[in-house]
């Protein structure tokens, strides 16, 4: 169903063209899929943009276990980088 949602699939359940290469991208086929259409539509700065903010991690969500570890860093770097 999510391919179908997506468009990689026809009516047949077999994978068109774009499934093929989505199917060769090492990521998430949503992802994928924006930096695939990119050029076509002639955006590609804005697609790998919005590409790259969708697979953005960000980095001060860390486990419990590491939570004094971490928050012994962020005084680390909150002390030794003012300005």
């Amino acid at each position: 169903m999510f391919c179908w949602i997506l468009l990689l699939i026809n009516f047949y359940d077999e994978h068109n063209f774009l499934g093929h290469q989505l199917a060769k991208l090492p990521m998430d086929p949503r992802i994928g899929k924006i930096i695939l259409l990119g050029p076509i539509f002639r955006c590609m700065r804005p697609s790998l943009i919005i590409a790259s903010a969708m697979v953005y991690h960000d980095p001060f969500i860390h486990p419990i276990e590491y939570k004094d570890r971490a928050n012994e860093a962020h005084k680390w770097f909150a002390n030794n980088h003012q300005r």
